[in-house]
């Protein structure tokens, strides 16, 4: 019996590079980022939309993804998705909520690449 292959580039399983992770309740921020660092990723976090797009302004080629949560204050997540693709044009934004998914996707504008 011939064994298995894992696709090529993942055979470790583990991720690589800094994640940006924005959201405003702290608990969320503190399990999400314990679950990017156990994955292998280093994890920058901010606590609403502006310090998410400071973040991205003062590290511009260091993030390999921005995790953003929809409802933040100061600014939102979509308003920090339109504005961290204005910056960076190609990094991979994940848009997050707690709402249903017709209500989180209501801002899109073609910002976000996925939203969970």
């Amino acid at each position: 019996m011939e064994k298995e292959r894992e696709p090529q580039g993942r055979e470790s399983g583990r991720g690589s590079g800094t994640v940006l992770l924005a959201d405003d309740e702290e608990v969320m921020r503190e399990v999400a980022a314990e679950m990017l660092r156990g994955l292998g990723y280093k994890v920058v976090t901010a606590s609403d939309g502006r310090r998410a797009v400071n973040a991205v302004r003062s590290a511009r080629e260091e993030f390999r993804a921005a995790i953003l949560d929809v409802a933040m204050p100061v600014m939102s997540g979509w308003e920090a998705a339109g504005a961290i693709r204005a910056i960076r044009p190609h990094l991979p934004i994940v848009i997050t909520s707690g709402h249903d998914i017709e209500t989180a996707t209501n801002d899109t504008q073609g910002v976000a690449d996925a939203c969970l």
